[in-house]
């Protein structure tokens, strides 16, 4: 049975990845994603309808 290594000794060599991975950088956020109310949208929810309704009443 062989000897135990050392303290601090690798039976492997440590070497970096040899193909890193691709860290996204940090976006700034002003809100939380995930905090949308239906009062947010429905200013755009409304000019949607009026648009889409008057192009097809329009012709």
């Amino acid at each position: 049975m062989p000897a135990a290594a050392p303290a601090g000794y690798h039976a492997v060599p440590i070497r970096p990845n040899p193909e890193p991975k691709w860290i996204p950088p940090r976006t700034r956020r002003t809100a939380v994603p995930h905090n949308n109310t239906a009062a947010a949208s429905m200013p755009f929810m409304l000019r949607t309808a009026v648009f889409l309704f008057d192009g097809y009443w329009a012709t």
